[in-house]
């Protein structure tokens, strides 16, 4: 037993748009994701902070990254959030912003990642 943990579900990235095209895409789904889940525990840290000022809160957050060529995050917005925690949303923001992809042919790649959060049980 003990305590759960809280969780963060990511759901696959959704890729939005492609300089290459989606022909010429060079970044699959399945890297985007494990590049992305490499990150969990940051995005979990983020959450925890937010569960200590609201206990219990879950939701979703979709942000929207642009990667270079060289495989560095360009640009990091929140598209959609249900937290209703600016705080929440900066720190997430400030997390993906550090996150390393594979150098691919694109000159740019944007992509959507969805991100479920879940509280700990009997938290």
């Amino acid at each position: 037993g003990g305590v759960g943990r809280a969780q963060v579900r990511i759901a696959a990235p959704a890729p939005i748009a492609s300089d290459a095209g989606p022909a010429g895409a060079t970044r699959s789904a399945g890297a985007l994701m494990a590049e992305v889940q490499r990150h969990a525990a940051a995005v979990r840290f983020c959450y925890n902070r937010h569960l200590q000022k609201k206990p219990g809160s879950s939701g979703q957050v979709v942000l929207r990254l642009t990667v270079v060529a060289d495989g560095t995050v360009s640009a990091a917005d929140v598209l959609r959030s249900t937290m209703g925690d600016p705080e929440l949303d900066t720190c997430l923001l400030n997390q993906a912003r550090e996150w390393r992809f594979a150098p691919a042919t694109e000159a740019r790649f944007t992509f959507d990642v969805p991100l479920v959060f879940t509280p700990p049980a009997g938290g």
